[in-house]
């Protein structure tokens, strides 16, 4: 014979106060639990946005800082430029005029060696060590001398002068990176959170407020 259903168990009015009581408590619990949550997480939002607006601000006084500074040794640096432009262009007026000079020295000294060859050659008691002759050979060891300084000037103002080129490149090519330096930093300066064409991480929560 089949059994019998029995109805379902029916619970005591004190029963089902109690149970309305503990899901009340356990929703009021809930509900506690996530305002703390929302208040914390309200607290840490508010907490990273004033470390990031600090962390952001800091950031623009380094490069405003550090803008200063890249123009402050561009200037110098334009100036030495400039005067190693204008020292370099006299160094070459002066190559031009030490060429000269040497190349000028060579016929008094050709004419002088030649009047010794020429006294040389005479004959008898005409070939005397006179004062003449004592003159030629001391003009021609000056001008020798002359020659000789003007030589190592020639060759100390020529490697000067291909200093000064070297220091230019340097130079120029310095300030080049400079004004990019400037460049990006500028643009850095001039970046916001509401700057266009920012891409942010991919991981990265936009928090409304």
């Amino acid at each position: 014979m089949a059994k019998l259903l029995q109805p379902p168990p029916k619970f005591l009015p004190s029963e089902w106060h109690l149970a309305n009581k503990n899901q009340y408590h356990r929703a009021e619990a809930q509900r506690s639990r996530s305002e703390r949550l929302v208040a914390e997480s309200q607290r840490l939002v508010d907490e990273i946005e004033k470390t990031t607006r600090k962390s952001q601000s800091d950031a623009e006084k380094k490069l405003e800082q550090r803008l200063e500074e890249v123009r402050f040794w561009k200037k110098e640096q334009d100036d030495k430029l400039e005067q190693l432009v204008y020292v370099t262009e006299d160094l070459l007026t002066y190559q031009t005029r030490l060429v000269k000079a040497l190349e000028s020295m060579k016929e008094p000294l050709h004419i002088t060696q030649m009047c010794l060859e020429y006294r040389e050659k005479r004959v008898g008691i005409d070939l005397v060590r006179d004062e003449v002759e004592q003159e030629l050979v001391k003009e021609a060891e000056v001008i020798r001398g002359v020659m000789a300084l003007l030589t190592r000037t020639l060759e100390e103002v020529s490697e000067q002068i291909r200093l000064n080129r070297s220091a230019r490149y340097n130079l120029e090519k310095d300030l080049k990176d400079k004004f990019v330096a400037l460049t990006i930093d500028d643009i850095c300066l001039s970046l916001n959170n509401n700057s266009p064409n920012i891409h942010y991480s991919e991981k990265a929560v936009r928090v409304e407020p």
